[in-house]
């Protein structure tokens, strides 16, 4: 298979353009028309559906855009692994995260990847849980970590995180010494949440419909970093995973108070990678250093271990 023809077909897939992917590969529509038909013909079914707005996948076209993404990943590889032997390596590593890791976790294992590795260069982007997924999927991020609520297809998860939301209070809250809290408890307090689009908020809003449970918050935002500060102020309670607020925890100005309810206890946190990928020697030294992370944080977390069984 010509492999300008599968460079050019990999653009488009991921354009969905032919216009689109001439821009950003600076080439003249008319050739890359011309190696995508070329390539329908040498495999004799089309790889396109053609309409006005665009080109979207057949399903055999789905299943050779698998084969050029992980092509594409495996050339990149490789290609590191060269430039290593010569002694000019330049690692680079892209990271795509939810917020709820990000204003801890990340910081930290990528300040422990820079002291192992000086010189790496972090590409870091910040998420929806569903494009976390879909950029691992496509081959934008060499590793993702999201909230997910059942196993994604394509996806293999190295490591799975408890994700369980708890309540959160400040140190000086009347709730602050419990133990834990029942649903029914957030009914007599202001409470401060994000929006109805995050799984945080839909599994809250499930598990106290379950109970027949109405919080109604004072503040809904899409902000956690709003959240936090207003928690901190002791002016009311949040809802969040504990990964969210580990800092908070931490540094002694928030308290972590189990939510005693199933439903808050489905989500987990998945690190993932493309499945069927050969991964860079540096995904595998980020990992270790997430791992330390993770057992850092285990320290003053309620349970004591934040990993569960992939």
């Amino acid at each position: 298979m010509d492999s300008t023809a599968l460079r050019y077909f990999a653009a488009v897939a991921r354009t969905g353009s032919v216009q689109a992917a001439g821009e950003v590969l600076h080439v003249a529509g008319s050739a890359i028309s011309r190696q995508i038909a070329g390539l329908e013909a040498q495999l004799g079914i089309p790889l396109f559906e053609r309409h006005a707005r665009g080109m979207r996948l057949t399903h055999a076209g789905e299943i050779l855009a698998n084969h050029a993404r992980r092509q594409e990943l495996e050339n990149e590889r490789v290609s590191a692994d060269l430039q290593r032997l010569r002694g000019h390596e330049t690692a680079v590593l892209r990271i795509t995260t939810v917020e709820g890791t990000a204003q801890y976790a990340m910081p930290m294992a990528i300040a422990r990847l820079q002291h192992l590795r000086p010189g790496v260069h972090v590409k870091l982007s910040v998420l929806s849980s569903r494009l976390v997924t879909e950029r691992v999927r496509s081959g934008e991020a060499d590793i993702g970590i999201a909230f997910s609520l059942a196993p994604q297809p394509e996806i293999r998860v190295l490591r799975r995180l408890n994700g369980a939301i708890m309540a959160f209070a400040s140190t000086d809250h009347s709730y602050a010494g419990r133990s834990s809290l029942t649903l029914k408890d957030l009914e007599k307090v202001p409470m401060f949440l994000m929006g109805a689009e995050t799984t945080v908020r839909q599994l809250f809003d499930m598990a106290c419909a379950h109970e027949g449970v109405a919080v109604k918050p004072v503040l809904e935002t899409t902000s956690s970093a709003t959240i936090h500060q207003l928690v901190l102020t002791g002016a009311g309670l949040s809802v969040a995973s504990f990964f969210s607020m580990a800092k908070h925890v931490k540094n002694g100005g928030v308290v972590a108070l189990p939510l005693t309810h199933p439903i808050l206890e489905q989500r987990s946190i998945q690190v993932q990678v493309l499945t069927g990928r050969r991964l860079p020697m540096i995904v595998e030294e980020f990992l270790q250093c997430l791992d330390e992370v993770i057992s850092d944080i285990e320290l003053f977390a309620p349970g004591k271990t934040l990993r569960l069984p992939n």
